[in-house]
């Protein structure tokens, strides 16, 4: 999944933080980003998700906020979010496609409820997985990935 970058955004659970990192690399990402990581997850998380980034080759970048995601990395931007914030689902031929044309996609994922203000929203693009109410992060993270790899990357 080369220049696929998957980002934890506005969290402070250590667990979810290190939960997040785990799930992104069992599926093959090698590129990783947390931005506005706070509270217990600054401290006790990062270092943990360092250690599990470098055993399985991965690169981990943490940020201020989305905003320096934006200035670095020329790709899309698309927000996973729970169906109460958009209306639009997932179309993974969309998502493959944009990622071959601009050789690179980010998704953006929300470590609080609901994780993602309206303000941040408007950096890309928000889409839903059609599964329920409140999926927890990890779980979305888990779906969108499997969905890409099965559709475009396997082995």
């Amino acid at each position: 999944m080369k220049d696929i970058y998957v980002v934890l955004h506005n969290v402070l659970s250590p667990q979810k933080l290190i939960e997040f990192v785990s799930t992104c690399v069992s599926f093959g990402v090698k590129n990783i980003i947390l931005s506005k990581v706070g509270g217990s997850a600054a401290q006790l998380g990062i270092g943990e998700a360092f250690k599990i980034a470098i055993k399985h080759n991965a690169k981990l970048i943490v940020l201020p906020d989305l905003y320096d995601i934006k200035a670095i990395l020329p790709y899309p931007i698309y927000f996973i979010v729970q169906k109460e914030y958009t209306n639009e689902e997932i179309n993974i031929e969309e998502v493959y496609k944009n990622y071959v044309e601009n050789k690179g996609i980010i998704f953006v994922f929300g470590g609080l409820e609901p994780g993602l203000s309206k303000k941040e929203l408007e950096l890309g693009k928000s889409f839903h997985v059609n599964l329920g109410d409140e999926i927890p992060t990890v779980a979305l993270l888990s779906v969108v990935l499997y969905l890409l790899r099965n559709k475009f990357f396997k082995d």
